[in-house]
């Protein structure tokens, strides 16, 4: 991708490879669907740099394409396991893995847009116009998926949190 100059200097698609990796193996957990989502998003990004019109942040251009490309990786795989069992995803290491495996498997409870919105602006810390971009929704349509998922998770997790 070639360099472009904004306000934080020059920045390339490999500048952008940590954001995209987090993003990604926040939404999906498994380490191979996430590389998968990620590399599908760097080719993305890389082959429609051009189409970039600097009309917002390069970095939250970045971060749509990103999530949109989990977003992507996780309906092929609900489509894949109605046609064959899943195998579980092994949960991220952690100091205790029931811990881990209990919030990971409330998460998997939530709908795709629930978990990315839950993801971008609770764990990126994004404000809700950025994340209704990055999902492809109004601004209020976030906000009720992160309300709708933050009450599932209460109620899944109850004092665990």
């Amino acid at each position: 991708m070639p360099d472009t100059d904004t306000a934080e200097g020059t920045r390339t698609a490999t500048d952008f490879a940590p954001l995209v990796r987090r993003i990604a193996r926040a939404m999906l957990r498994d380490p191979h669907d996430a590389e998968d989502a990620e590399q599908e998003a760097l080719c993305l990004i890389l082959a429609h740099r051009a189409d970039f019109q600097d009309r917002g942040s390069l970095e939250g251009w970045v971060r749509r394409i990103a999530t949109r490309a989990s977003l992507r990786l996780l309906r092929r795989r609900r489509l894949w396991s109605w046609l064959v069992v899943e195998v579980p995803a092994a949960p991220a290491p952690s100091a205790d893995p029931d811990r881990s495996r209990r919030l990971y498997g409330a998460l998997d409870r939530l709908s795709a847009r629930e978990r990315a919105v839950f993801v971008l602006h609770y764990q990126e810390g994004l404000p809700f116009a950025d994340v209704a971009a990055a999902v492809g929704c109004r601004e209020g349509t976030a906000r009720n998926y992160a309300f709708r998922a933050s009450q599932k998770l209460r109620r899944l997790l109850g004092d665990f949190a």
